[in-house]
């Protein structure tokens, strides 16, 4: 038998939370390309793990094995009852790795992922008096302790969410909440492609994976699962402001750039609707995926978080469990590129030129953005972004590069002193 270290556990443990995760995931732990991929075989020959497809595509779950052997690793953590959701959640390969991703891509920002970590539905946060001061909005980022298990081989803490703040449910759980009996089914909220749902002190964020396309969704679905979390049956108590929120991951910025370039020039009028099928009677059928309404800048929610699933999405996820992040972010950033002190908006004007700061990836404030430019031909305009972002807005603005745009990149050491700021002044 494989004599397993930390990688192995840090693996098995992020399959046993998530389902099925990419390799592109996985990359994101902190270990070095060829150490992971050495011990990703290793545990694969050990027929701990499975993977599946190639490529991007490529993705892995735990087996029998490996979830027997987590099973008894730590009995209290990763019970039969957690091992069997585990196995059910990985049956459909393709929708498991998008769930899963988006499961990773939050633990290892530090949000609580395992039931253990967080509390059970319905989820109660205690409501903050009217109005609430500083140290209110404090305690809700002061809800996190540490826990370990009293018996068991694994001896490791973990990160405990008292409240539903910083913690992430999968949607197939809320989804568990609705009665399979009766009409409720019919409500249409199993047809919403939301990965799950994630709480902050400023956000109800939903969350999807537009992989690199400008995925299509059935409205309808996606409003009845997000009437669904406003029920007393999934939270109580305490609700943010911003409940029509939305968090996109994407592979990288394509799906990013066709969301705001669809809305800009209406490129979808060009996808097609059928597709020829030879030995098909009649030559043609409805494409596959061809209904529904394609997603837009705020068709489904604002704001609406776009974030590709690297270690520079990483860099920005961690900001969302802070009060008010995005003012904070953008009073930094117009200080530095601007030269403007105590400015938390991202648009504003001075000196004839009109300013955007847009390094909180907000697709409907880049879109904002972008309409602006392109329906104002003689105005000049100034943009700030993260230095890793350059790409996304380097192809956005090619149509306007005889243009007066002035673009200011961060250095890449500036989320660092943004993140510890944050940190100091909120804990």
């Amino acid at each position: 038998m494989l004599q397993l270290s930390d990688i192995h556990f840090s693996i098995l443990g992020l399959l046993a939370e998530c389902g099925c995760v990419s390799r592109s995931a996985l990359d994101l732990t902190d270990y070095s390309y060829n150490y992971l991929t050495r011990n990703l075989r290793a545990l694969v020959d050990a027929s701990l793990i499975r993977v599946y497809g190639k490529g991007q595509q490529k993705h892995y779950a735990l087996t029998i094995t490996g979830r027997r052997y987590m099973a008894n690793h730590n009995p209290s953590r990763y019970p039969d009852v957690f091992m069997e959701l585990n196995r059910q959640s990985t049956i459909h390969h393709d929708r498991a790795m998008l769930r899963g991703d988006a499961a990773a891509m939050l633990s290892l920002a530090g949000y609580a992922v395992h039931p253990d970590d967080k509390p059970p539905l319905p989820a109660i946060t205690p409501p903050l008096p009217q109005p609430p001061d500083y140290q209110h909005w404090k305690s809700l980022c002061r809800n996190l302790t540490m826990h370990a298990y009293p018996a068991g081989e694994d001896r490791r803490e973990y990160g405990r969410r008292l409240t539903a703040i910083g913690s992430y449910y999968d949607a197939t759980v809320v989804k568990g909440l609705l009665p399979t009996d009766g009409d409720k089914d019919s409500e249409g909220v199993n047809y919403s492609r939301a990965c799950g749902v994630l709480m902050t002190p400023g956000c109800l964020l939903r969350v999807f994976h537009s992989r690199d396309v400008a995925m299509k969704l059935k409205l309808t679905g996606e409003t009845n699962f997000k009437k669904l979390l406003f029920s007393d049956e999934v939270y109580g108590g305490f609700m943010p402001d911003d409940r029509e929120a939305v968090l996109v991951f994407g592979n990288d910025f394509s799906a990013a750039r066709l969301i705001v370039e669809h809305h800009l020039y209406g490129h979808n009028i060009y996808l097609p609707k059928v597709v020829k099928r030879s030995g098909k009677k009649g030559g043609y059928e409805v494409m596959k995926g061809s209904g529904g309404e394609l997603l837009g800048p705020a068709n489904l929610g604002n704001p609406a978080y776009y974030l590709p699933l690297d270690k520079a999405g990483l860099e920005l996820l961690p900001l969302f469990q802070f009060p008010r992040w995005a003012d904070f972010l953008h009073r930094n950033i117009n200080n530095r590129a601007f030269g403007v002190a105590d400015q938390p908006k991202w648009s504003f004007e001075q000196d004839g030129r009109t300013f955007y700061v847009l390094a909180s990836l907000n697709l409907p404030q880049i879109a904002h953005a972008l309409r602006t430019i392109k329906n104002d031909l003689e105005r000049p305009f100034a943009i700030a972004c993260l230095d890793w972002q350059i790409p996304l807005f380097s192809d956005l603005l090619l149509p306007y590069q005889d243009r007066d745009i002035l673009v200011k990149r961060m250095p890449p050491d500036f989320m660092d002193e943004v993140a510890n700021d944050l940190y100091d002044y909120w804990r």
